[in-house]
């Protein structure tokens, strides 16, 4: 089993949880969502600052994992944290690819735009307590990327040791942009209900006191 399957299973078993299961399991969830993360921030960092490709040698293995280790745990731990972190990754994983969309290809300006995005995101998720349904639009929407992530990945339309190299983002078209749209509306409409049913309960809660 080569690294980019391996990876691409990941990514495919956190984002049909993220998708599905995003809003009633949300602690275990976004736990799995930060340590990827992690996982996936470690590995580029190492990547970069060695010179060699995605997970090379045992290296960005190691870099790769105790990221994802530290991030899945702050995840876990602090579970605000973890809601901030998906957050920014979301914040910035959405502007890229919105960026990609309309065409602009200017590396520093994409990543530059992410970033701030992110920040945003961070800043907002620390003043406001954020409501459930955000947290349903979040999980949905970074479980989808992370599913077609996974699916490219699969499908060799993406390579990990180009990652280094290449933005992500280049090379969707217009099929893997509905397949996204297509998995982040299932898992709006399936996490509503669970925010439907959990409302309701906690109302009956509260009148039956």
């Amino acid at each position: 089993m080569t690294k980019d399957v391996v990876v691409a299973i990941l990514a495919l078993v956190i984002g049909a949880l993220l998708v599905l299961r995003g809003y009633p399991t949300m602690r275990l969830t976004i736990s799995l969502f930060g340590a990827f993360v992690g996982f996936v921030l470690g590995a580029t960092l190492v990547a970069s600052q060695t010179g060699t490709s995605y997970l090379a040698d045992i290296r960005g293995w190691i870099g790769a994992v105790l990221a994802g280790l530290v991030l899945g745990a702050l995840a876990f731990t602090f579970y605000r944290v973890g809601v901030t972190v998906g957050l920014a990754a979301l914040g910035y994983a959405m502007t890229t690819l919105l960026l990609a969309g309309l065409g602009v290809t200017t590396g520093w300006l994409v990543h530059g735009t992410g970033l701030l995005v992110a920040v945003v995101l961070v800043m907002l998720a620390i003043v406001v307590d954020l409501p459930g349904m955000v947290i349903v639009l979040a999980t949905s929407l970074a479980g989808a990327e992370l599913a077609v992530f996974g699916v490219r990945l699969l499908t060799k339309n993406l390579v990990l040791a180009e990652l280094s190299v290449r933005d992500p983002q280049v090379g969707l078209t217009g099929f893997w942009w509905v397949l996204a749209i297509g998995l982040a509306l299932l898992g709006l409409f399936v996490q509503y209900r669970y925010l439907v049913i959990a409302h309701r309960s906690s109302r009956a809660q509260w009148v039956s006191r």
